[in-house]
């Protein structure tokens, strides 16, 4: 291994945001390895397709529940097996067994992510995050102003900010008919999209319930990419509000870009979000978007495009989606996705300014 090794420090390895980001930036860097702390290769490869294009460079420690002294001491021995450079962990779990074991291990530089800032409302969690910051010294990147903010106010320490950033050559509109016909979406029907775990912090439910609300298009579809625990509950929602014929459950999509191109509209629900990738992903694809206030959102919406509403109010969440349907672009709002994220959310912009904090080392 070279002396510039970077090794990302995940919970695990399932289709989400921060795996994402993680992802491509190991593919940009034929150096670069990912080590998930929870679960199997072999389960991990079969449930992501996308994971097998850098399985060489993925390292899986199938941690037990709670507390595991000896996960820490396996990587130790990983890290030096790897030779590593750069530890670079995400999240709080991965901080603490990163960080600890990149101390341990010695010669690597460490930096830690912060993608989101909830957890810090929780005083025993800012308790154990402000230790390990005192303790193992990481530089510490937050992805949104408001994350960094909120570190400052209850860790008292300063973050720099580093926005998520995404493949802009592999993120563009496509053909909107052939996109739908890939998914099996209707040509004619206006079509409303939205994507992520199907679990509670993204508030299905919510989105659900707005839909549901917009009587002035009745012949609009809801399409759902993602999987999770709550599937079965949202379907018996749909189901309970008499959508079933409106309401499209994708399951895991992963042309991405096709899913995007098909909408005419993306929506993001949640209760607590970091920066959300999917936001600038759709914005990519040329497609405005509606969300919640939440966490770094409003960073991650164009101004001239987008929409902001009160997380938590169906009916403020039916009025946007309306007031998007019926109201055509302006000049002004043509490409305005598009360009916002060309602007916000390079992938490119985000590796060199990471690869400039690598430069930097740990805080002394």
């Amino acid at each position: 291994m070279g002396r510039n090794t970077i090794v990302h420090v995940v919970q695990h390895l399932r289709p989400g945001g921060i795996e994402s980001l993680a992802l491509e930036m190991q593919r940009r860097d034929p150096h670069c390895h990912i080590i998930s702390l929870e679960g199997r290769r072999s389960d991990a490869l079969l449930a992501w397709e996308r994971l097998g294009v850098t399985a060489d460079r993925l390292h899986f420690l199938d941690k037990p529940s709670g507390l595991s002294p000896r996960t820490v001491w396996r990587l130790v021995r990983l890290l030096r097996k790897l030779k590593a450079h750069i530890v670079h962990t995400h999240h709080v779990g991965p901080l603490l067994y990163g960080g600890l074991a990149a101390r341990i291990a010695g010669g690597a530089r460490l930096v830690h992510t912060e993608h989101d800032a909830w957890h810090l409302e929780d005083p025993r969690r800012a308790k154990v995050v402000g230790w390990a910051f005192r303790t193992l010294r990481p530089r510490i990147v937050a992805d949104a102003g408001a994350v960094a903010e909120c570190v400052r106010q209850k860790l008292g320490r300063q973050a720099t900010i580093i926005r998520n950033g995404i493949d802009m050559d592999r993120f563009r509109g496509i053909d909107r008919d052939n996109a739908r016909r890939q998914l099996g979406l209707p040509s004619e029907s206006v079509v409303i999209g939205t994507a992520g775990r199907l679990e509670a912090v993204k508030n299905h439910r919510l989105l659900i319930d707005a839909f549901a609300r917009c009587t002035a298009a009745p012949t609009a579809r809801l399409a759902i990419a993602g999987d999770g625990s709550l599937r079965q509950d949202l379907e018996q929602l749909v189901s309970e509000r008499g959508l079933e014929n409106r309401v499209i459950f994708l399951g895991q999509v992963e042309a991405m870009p096709s899913f995007l191109s098909a909408l005419d509209l993306f929506v993001l629900s949640s209760d607590r979000e970091g920066y959300p990738l999917t936001l600038i992903e759709a914005q990519a694809c040329d497609v405005p978007v509606i969300a919640t206030r939440v966490g770094g959102v409003a960073e991650a919406v164009c101004p001239v495009s987008g929409q902001l509403v009160p997380a938590g109010d169906a009916e403020a969440l039916a009025a946007a989606i309306e007031k998007a349907l019926f109201n055509k672009p302006t000049a002004s709002q043509s490409g305005a996705p598009r360009f916002f994220a060309e602007r916000e959310g390079s992938l490119d912009v985000m590796i060199a300014r990471y690869g400039a904090l690598y430069a930097q080392g740990s805080t002394p």
